[in-house]
């Protein structure tokens, strides 16, 4: 087996509550090339696509996309809480 290549990359799995990590990470081609893996506080991590980026510039998008998607999330908790209330208000 050959040597995995390794790269630093910004982690976005747990952007919306711990925000975005950089870590140095091997890439598993052996496996997928959509795959990382990651040595954090001793242990072994790994991550998909597209929890992670080699760029600064691509882990912003993706949070932007996150956080869309969180609000879209939100309001539609918040519409079938008003809902409730509205039912037994």
């Amino acid at each position: 087996m050959s040597e995995r290549q390794k790269i630093s990359v910004f982690i976005t799995k747990y952007a919306l509550t711990s925000g975005i990590t950089q870590v140095e990470a091997e890439i598993c081609s052996d496996i997928s090339e959509k795959m990382i893996s990651t040595v954090e506080n001793g242990y072994t991590h790994c991550y998909h696509k597209p929890h992670w980026h080699t760029t600064k510039e691509e882990a912003n998008a993706q949070v932007r996309k996150m956080i869309e998607e969180k609000i879209k999330s939100l309001k539609k908790s918040l519409a079938k809480m008003q809902a409730l209330q509205k039912t037994y208000g």
